[in-house]
This record gives C-alpha cells, structure tokens and sequence, in this order.
C-alpha cells in the first residue's frame, strides 16, 4: 500500500471496494482529494482549526435581487423618466417591460453623472430618451420627438437646479 493510500484508509469512513488490488479507484482518488482532512490541534497557526470539518446546513431564503440604495438625484432624474409612461409600460410584455426598466435605469444613470459633474449636453440627453422610448413597440413618432423634449426640458431645470445647491 501507497503513502497515498495509506493516508485514504486513515481517514474516518474512508474504506476501499473488496476485490481491489490496493489500487484507489477515479472516484476515490477525486474523492480523496477534495476531502478537508483536519488540522492537528498542536498547531493554531492553521487557519482550517476555525473552520469546522461538518457545518450543519441551513436553509435560508435567498434574495434574488439586490435592494439598491439610489440617492435623491437617481430618483428625481427617474421620475422624470418615467413620467407619463405608466399605461404604455403596463401593456408591454413581461420581457420587454424588463428590457425597458433596465435600459431606462442605464439612461438615468448616464444622465446623472452628466448633471453630477456639470456636463449637461441637452442633445445627447434628447437622444438617449428618444432610444429608450423606442423600445416600446408601435410608438408614433411624433409622441416620441414631444415626450423626449418635455423630459429633457425637465431634466434640464434639475440640472440647473442641483447646479445652485452645489455651489
């Protein structure tokens, strides 16, 4: 018998098939090598004494999304967004309203480093909500050039605004 083997057999409940010419078998080699053996209590220098070799398990719910904590200008800059649009997101499908939360909240994001570091660009803003509001399927192209203008406009007095408070 291998050192290997030898040190398989000395552990707890590890035990060999009969019929097998002290050779460990794929599974058992595999096997051997994931299991924890444990430290030695003489020394307390190894980190594996802290972690117990059989952890009962417990079964705890698990969030599928993460809350995110979005300050005040996110959320006025999202209102803006979502202003007006409420019937026309209820009757997307659950894959685009999905689609369009997310591209929406991309959108926000973008917008508020622009007011954040002063850089407001009117036209790109205007382009950016008039990609996003391209999403909803069907939308005449005039409401679209009107809503993107009446929410630049807006997002415009709240650049301004954030403008005076942080000076």
């Amino acid at each position: 018998m291998t050192d290997k083997e030898k040190r398989i057999t000395e552990i707890p409940g590890a035990t060999f098939p009969e019929g097998l010419a002290g050779a460990p078998s794929e599974a058992e080699t595999l096997e051997s090598k994931l299991m924890v053996h444990e430290a030695p209590r003489s020394a307390p220098e190894r980190v594996s004494e802290a972690v117990p070799t059989s952890a009962p398990v417990v079964s705890t719910p698990v969030a599928t999304s993460a809350v995110v904590v979005k300050d005040e200008l996110t959320q006025e800059i999202e209102e803006v967004l979502a202003e007006d649009l409420e019937d026309l997101y209820q009757q997307l499908p659950p894959e685009r309203q999905q689609k369009f939360k997310q591209e929406g909240e991309k959108a926000a994001g973008i917008i508020r480093q622009m007011i954040w570091h002063g850089k407001f660009h009117g036209r790109r803003i205007l382009n950016l909500i008039v990609h996003w509001l391209k999403l909803i399927p069907g939308v005449n192209k005039f409401f679209l050039e009107q809503e993107s203008k009446i929410k630049t406009d807006k997002l415009q007095a709240l650049a301004e605004e954030h403008k005076k408070d942080s000076t």
